[in-house]
């Protein structure tokens, strides 16, 4: 996501109409401090370690399987995400982030930069040595099919608002000003799923890149 910003900037036009794909350093860090981020963090990975995937691995892969676990662990998280939210908005803690300034956010670009060039560079590595060591065009072909996966799914998080932190917490937030418009784009690609889904494992016995399908076989519910 860090590389799209690179490429596009803060926003794109459409039109007449600018579409900001990310917030602003000042917005992002307007009701929000370093505490917060750091405790929000490190929930948010116990919560996906626990519940044994996140959002899109429940939401928008488990439901359209009708996954029972998948249900109620998107029923949990989401519901728990909107009441911490919408407490948070009218009994405010964690608030008032510190702007860094310019030194900060250079020394960031600069080592996101590096980062960037280094994820690739171990990419192509192993894309190769994948490449090499296998002969069956499945083996060969699965960091290919993983990376166009990765960044069609990146793409969608991107012209969706959910790389944005005020468009999330404008939908998990419950008063007057309550944003509908992520729920639409759960609701969208479940609606997609469903029907590929059942087409897919119903239909063919083989993946045409792989030799089984790597369908989760653990229906016990995370409680």
């Amino acid at each position: 996501m860090y590389l799209l910003y690179i490429i596009l900037g803060n926003f794109i036009y459409f039109g007449d109409y600018k579409y900001f794909i990310f917030d602003s350093n000042s917005t992002a860090i307007r009701d929000l401090n370093e505490a917060g981020w750091a405790i929000g963090g490190v929930l948010v990975g116990l919560g996906t370690k626990i519940g044994n995937g996140c959002t899109s691995g429940h939401g928008v892969c488990g439901i359209p399987r009708f996954s029972m676990r998948s249900i109620i662990a998107v029923l949990t998280f989401m519901s728990v995400g909107i009441f911490m939210s919408t407490i948070k908005y009218y009994y405010p803690y964690f608030n008032s982030g510190n702007d860094w300034g310019d030194t900060y956010y250079n020394a960031f670009r600069i080592i996101a930069d590096v980062s960037i060039c280094l994820i690739f560079a171990v990419y192509i590595l192993v894309f190769v040595l994948v490449y090499r060591r296998n002969s069956a065009k499945e083996e060969k072909l699965d960091p290919l099919v993983s990376f166009a996966s990765g960044v069609l799914f990146g793409l969608g998080l991107t012209f969706s608002g959910m790389l944005r932190r005020t468009k999330i917490s404008a939908f998990l937030t419950l008063n007057s000003d309550w944003d509908p418009s992520l729920m639409f784009v759960m609701a969208a690609a479940i609606a997609i799923n469903v029907p590929a889904f059942y087409w897919i494992l119903k239909k063919n016995k083989f993946p045409v890149l792989a030799y089984r399908f790597e369908v989760p076989s653990n229906t016990n519910i995370d409680w």
